[in-house]
């Protein structure tokens, strides 16, 4: 596989820096494949696993959901908090959704990536390196951050129960989608959230900074 190879731009690696509109979209995606390799193996016992997955949560709420929960999605939305992504989605208690009132409005981790100025539901796209992505449907639906590519299988970086962790997948090519097999079987590709496109406010910075 071949990592992302162009030039980012000076001092690209450190942390505490906006990458608002002097970067180019493919600068930014080296950048989140950083924060994504820097999530591997955090897990629900991990207080930065937490604080990535569940930030405006009551503590206690946040471990207790932590050790049951499927996070994958959680874990993308974490990435983009890292990122620097400001969006009203990111900024809610998740535990909202399991008591929602009528001024709590519940939410549900995989239609906040589909909320997100950068997201397509193209079904015929592979993820770039840097790019989130949802496959599946029903109880098989999976979101992961795509880390490296090659013309035959994918890698990522996965949250669900459990540490995070890194995959490898075989892409499958339909008439008109594509798709990714693992011990699950055949999963296609839902859409792309292109994380290049989504211009951040804040600076970015490593889970636990």
């Amino acid at each position: 596989m071949t990592s992302p190879g162009w030039p980012p731009p000076a001092g690209w690696r450190d942390q505490g820096q906006v990458l608002g509109d002097g970067w180019t979209e493919e600068q930014r995606r080296v950048t989140m494949v950083q924060i994504a390799d820097s999530l591997v193996g955090l897990g629900p016992g991990d207080p930065r696993y937490r604080e990535l997955c569940y930030p405006h949560d009551e503590p206690k709420v946040a471990e207790q959901m932590a050790k049951g929960q499927s996070a994958c999605a959680l874990v993308c939305g974490g990435a983009l908090r890292c990122f620097g992504v400001e969006h009203v989605e990111l900024a809610t208690p998740y535990a909202w959704r399991f008591a929602a009132t009528p001024s709590r409005r519940p939410v549900d981790a995989m239609v906040r990536l589909q909320v997100m100025g950068g997201w397509h539901a193209d079904t015929t796209r592979l993820p770039e390196p840097g790019e989130i992505a949802i496959m599946g449907s029903g109880l098989g639906t999976h979101a992961f951050i795509c880390r490296d590519r090659s013309d035959t299988h994918l890698e990522s970086v996965d949250g669900g129960k459990g540490k995070v962790r890194v995959a490898k997948r075989a892409i499958v090519r339909g008439p008109s989608s594509v798709g990714l097999r693992d011990g699950m079987g055949i999963r296609w590709i839902v859409g792309v959230l292109r994380c290049g496109e989504l211009v951040p406010t804040l600076e970015w910075v490593l889970p636990g900074s």
